[in-house]
């Protein structure tokens, strides 16, 4: 049938004809032929963005953990001052043991003196302690003038640690004895880094 068209076609209709069969099977072999690394272009090119997307997803992520780092660094450094005024071990074991010599100065008889242990945030675990705040405080009860009792609160709170007076209660102890007396708690943040 191709054939019979040809031979009604004259000679340089032949050739033009023969040309665009050619060309038409050059174009079939090279998209046969480049139909691979073409697909595994695109694929390549989809990989690439893929890569691109994962990276810049990285990035951000870098951004933020940089953000984190520098907030951690500042609440490490944060908890260094509030370290700075706190007690160490030692220093609050002194201060809970002059504190009878304290009242005694101000002229107030102590009555009693309760000690507690270190507590910490519950639920750490013991490295998270090493590197919290603990808080340790007394309940004292002390009998004397009303003024003596404001200036030994004072004395007991005018350090460069923090003191906190907690829970303070002050009642005259009985109809003949016009004394009052004062019961509170004595709080202090001890550094458990030397716990």
């Amino acid at each position: 049938m191709i054939a019979k068209l040809l031979a009604k076609l004259d000679g340089p209709g032949r050739r033009a004809v023969a040309v665009l069969v050619i060309l038409a099977m050059i174009c079939v072999c090279y998209y046969t032929i480049a139909r691979s690394p073409l697909l595994k272009l695109r694929q390549s090119g989809e990989k690439l963005r893929n890569v691109r997307r994962t990276y810049a997803g990285a990035m951000k992520e870098l951004a933020g953990l940089s953000k984190l780092k520098k907030r951690l660094a500042e609440a490490e450094q944060q908890l260094d001052q509030e370290r700075q005024q706190c007690f160490t071990v030692a220093q609050a074991s002194g201060f809970f043991e002059s504190i009878n010599t304290i009242a005694l100065g101000h002229g107030l008889s102590p009555k009693s003196r309760l000690i507690s242990k270190p507590r910490y945030v519950a639920g750490q675990d013991d490295q998270a302690r090493r590197r919290s705040l603990a808080t340790q405080s007394t309940k004292i009860s002390v009998v004397g003038n009303y003024f003596d009792i404001v200036g030994f609160i004072d004395e007991l709170t005018d350090r460069p640690q923090k003191v906190y007076i907690a829970d303070l209660h002050i009642n005259r102890t009985s109809r003949q004895d016009a004394r009052p007396k004062a019961t509170f708690n004595v709080i202090v943040m001890t550094d458990s880094a030397e716990i």
